[in-house]
């Protein structure tokens, strides 16, 4: 930030002097949704992961006869 001295306008009123932003029209702006979607995908996956080793497990359960 940066002080802007005070300045008269073309219509002759006067703009105090104030504090303003160097530059912020010139920088990007990041986009928050990004952040949201790559940790909805992980959990996805991570979801995915546990739900898969979770039914192998299960699998492994012997039935009434004895058989796998």
């Amino acid at each position: 930030m940066s002080y802007r001295r005070g300045y008269y306008k073309k219509d002759g009123t006067y703009v105090q002097g104030h504090f303003v932003n160097k530059g912020m029209k010139n920088r990007k702006v990041k986009n928050k949704n990004n952040k949201m979607g790559c940790l909805g995908v992980l959990i996805f996956f991570l979801v995915l992961a546990i739900n898969t080793s979770l039914d192998r497990d299960n699998d492994n359960i012997p039935c009434e006869n004895g058989n796998y």
